[in-house]
This record gives structure tokens, C-alpha cells and sequence, in this order.
């Protein structure tokens, strides 16, 4: 079963933040008149980011992960406590510096780490989430258009979709025709034909396979937890692009 980043993780900080409280208005925060605009519930959240939204601008595919800090400010007259957080988006990752609790007016640092997949203009949000409810959230944009990308970039697999082959288009967003020479592990089959889009077949039950076996615990696109359990696999379909080859699928193991 395909899920796209954004399901999983509406779904996982629901499941948190339902365990969290009693489903009242965060603390220090108005609740949202009927009819109110999303917009404006979001700047009535007590956690707001110093600077606005983060702006990545143009970014390669193919470049290293970028890093930026920014800082989160607590604007309501109350203290708030963060019981969870996470980025909608795998391209992008989120660490709050220091206690989760912020004191009214208090700022913390927020690390984000951006490796970008997907294509054209993407916009990402990092969440946060306590006793209440939603806390805050601070918008990621970047953009791409060069190099090759996959489509979908991004896969969760629950043991009821292990079977599945799952079709990926790999996308040259500059319009240059590609052709995929190979796939890193293999764990599929490849489109021989090239063009501006070729297509690939990715199983699910191979790549769990190959994940758990001794060449992948030796694999660098192999994800494994701090209990050394098997999470997730990088998929890399290398090209014939002269200048951004790899396009990279992260597959992610539901248990």
C-alpha cells in the first residue's frame, strides 16, 4: 500500500497528540472562531518561527544536504511544553535544541536538514504538537527543477503491502531525455527504453529482503533503528544526466 509522506505523518502526530491530552486549545493560544481562516489559526499558535518561513530557494537533487538554524519563539503569555514534532516531508529533518518546554517569550533553536527529492516547487512543514494539540509550525520551501528525481520520492510499507511492485518514474525536470542504467541495490526492473520519463518496477518484498540480508547490513542505504532493526532503504536508479545522475527513492518498513 502506497502512502504519501504527508498521510503518514498527519496520521502519527494524531495518534501522539491524541494520547497527549484532552483535545482543548493549546495552552496560551485562542481557540479558532468558527469560520476562521487557516491563517489565521496558525499565527494565533504559540510557537511561531523568529523569521517567517525558511526559504531553501533552487536547490540540485544531487548536491549535499543543506543545514540551516532558525529560532522558535514562544508569543503567548503562558509556558508551553512540546510532547512531539516532526517534518511532513523524509527531504527534511528537525531537531529542537534544548528543553521542550519554552517559557513565554523564550526562543529555541530549531536545526533543519534539507536533502531535497521531489520536483518543482515544494513546500514542507515542521509540527508541533502538545497536551492540547497543534502547538506551531514552521513552513520549509524549496525548489527543484534540474537534475532527476523520482516519483514518488517516498514510500511507507506495512506488512500487508510487502508483495507489492510498485511502478517509479524517474523525471528529468530539465526535459533532457535519461536513460536508467542501473538500480542501487536491485531490487526491481528497469525500463530499457529512455526519454525525458523512464519507469522502473520496485518490489517491495525484494527490497525488504535485500534490507535484512548480510550485503545490505553492509549497504549504505540501508536504515536500521537504535536497536538495530531494519527501517527503511535508499533506492538509487543512476542515469546517463551529464550533470545530476541519481535519482533516490526512500522506502520506509512499517512494523
Amino acid at each position: 500500500m502506497r502512502l504519501s509522506a504527508c498521510t503518514v505523518f498527519v496520521a502519527a502526530l494524531a495518534a501522539v497528540l491524541a494520547s497527549c491530552g484532552d483535545g482543548s486549545s493549546p495552552s496560551g493560544a485562542a481557540a479558532p472562531a468558527a469560520g476562521q481562516r487557516k491563517g489565521g489559526f496558525l499565527a494565533s499558535l504559540p510557537l511561531q518561527p523568529v523569521d517567517g518561513k525558511v526559504s531553501f530557494g533552487s536547490v540540485s537533487p544531487c548536491g549535499p544536504a543543506l543545514e540551516r538554524t532558525v529560532k522558535v519563539r514562544n508569543q503567548s503569555d503562558a509556558p508551553v511544553e512540546v510532547k512531539a514534532y516532526a517534518s511532513n516531508c523524509a527531504c527534511v529533518e528537525a531537531k529542537l535544541v534544548g528543553s521542550k518546554t519554552f517559557g513565554p517569550g523564550e526562543e529555541r533553536e530549531l536545526r533543519l536538514t534539507l536533502r531535497p527529492n521531489g520536483h518543482g516547487d515544494r513546500s514542507v512543514s515542521v509540527e508541533f504538537g502538545g497536551n492540547g494539540g497543534m502547538l506551531g509550525r514552521v513552513r520549509v520551501d524549496y525548489s527543484l527543477g534540474e537534475g532527476v528525481v523520482a516519483l514518488p520520492a517516498a514510500l511507507e510499507v506495512h506488512d500487508d503491502g510487502r508483495e507489492a511492485v510498485e511502478d517509479i518514474e524517474v523525471l528529468a525536470g530539465d526535459m533532457k531525455e535519461i536513460r536508467i542504467l542501473r538500480m542501487d541495490p536491485e531490487v526491481g526492473s528497469l525500463e530499457v527504453a529512455g526519454g525525458v520519463r523512464c519507469k522502473a518496477a520496485v518490489s517491495m518484498f525484494e527490497a525488504r529482503r535485500f534490507a535484512e540480508s548480510p550485503e545490505g547490513a553492509r549497504h549504505p542505504g540501508v536504515r536500521r533503528d537504535a536497536a538495530g532493526r531494519v527501517t527503511g532503504l535508499t533506492v538509487t536508479f543512476v542515469t546517463d544526466h551529464g550533470e545530476c545522475p541519481d535519482a533516490k527513492l526512500d522506502i520506509s518498513f512499517a512494523r
